[in-house]
């Protein structure tokens, strides 16, 4: 249906997550870097003048330019779950001082009580603080993880000004604001007269699949060949990551 649009030229909007949707999941974030190949058909779908194409992603704009090398051209980039935004040239940030603030209080607690858990990584993000656990498979110690960070965050988030977001093997805190849906809605308003399509791999990502899918746009599930969608979740559609690329390889060869 989405090839159809293309092809009739009717007015698309194109919303892709990054991790795990355009590159598979890696062990550290500076390894996830997009196929060139891959980069250049976006753009060239970037480029149509019935496209509007958007990424957004949990990592900070930097760093999503800094592994994807997409152009800022035709296409808009949102970081930090929607909470930065690519406007101009320069990167604008929602988040308050004191929700800033109380991220680095949280990490440096985190960083205290997880420092001699093997495997795990705390991610600094500035406006944000993820835990990352990819590399413990142990059940308990994942739990004796999970543990930790709950109590940390319950007894740190004054005033309920962030909130915790669960991923794949993935804990993040950052403020209550920032949330993909929110782009995705902004994304909505800017082109009301394009059809939305969501890309997305991850519990991170089904409010904006939800989003999507409420405003009669489809809603497209992203996994790993072989593997399973996240139960019980809204969805238009499941593709292999292998199959996305294929298409987007493709249609633009």
């Amino acid at each position: 249906m989405i090839q159809t649009k293309l092809k009739q030229n009717e007015p698309v909007l194109l919303i892709l997550d990054y991790d795990g949707t355009l590159t598979p999941i890696v062990s550290s974030p500076e390894k996830a870097v997009l196929a060139p190949a891959i980069g250049l058909a976006i753009e060239k779908l970037a480029s149509l003048p019935t496209v509007k194409l958007a990424v957004v992603s949990g990592r900070r704009v930097d760093s999503l330019l800094a592994v994807s090398g997409l152009s800022t051209e035709n296409i808009l980039f949102y970081g930090l779950h929607g909470g930065e935004s690519l406007i101009a040239g320069s990167v604008i940030n929602h988040a308050t001082q004191e929700q800033q603030a109380t991220i680095q209080s949280i990490r440096t607690l985190l960083e205290q009580s997880l420092q001699t858990i093997a495997g795990v990584r705390i991610e600094d993000k500035g406006f944000s603080v993820a835990v990352h656990f990819r590399d413990v498979q142990s059940t308990s110690v994942i739990e004796s993880i999970e543990a930790r960070v709950f109590s940390i965050f319950a007894s740190n988030n004054n005033a309920h000004q962030l909130r915790l977001l669960e991923g794949k093997k993935l804990l993040e805190m950052l403020p209550v604001n920032f949330n993909k849906s929110h782009a995705v809605e902004q994304l909505m308003q800017l082109v009301p007269t394009h059809y939305p399509v969501y890309c997305g791999d991850d519990t991170t990502d089904l409010e904006a699949l939800q989003t999507v899918l409420t405003a009669g746009g489809s809603a497209i599930g992203v996994v790993e060949a072989g593997e399973a969608f996240i139960a019980d979740t809204p969805q238009s559609g499941i593709v292999s990551r292998q199959a996305l690329e294929a298409f987007i390889l493709s249609y633009f060869k």
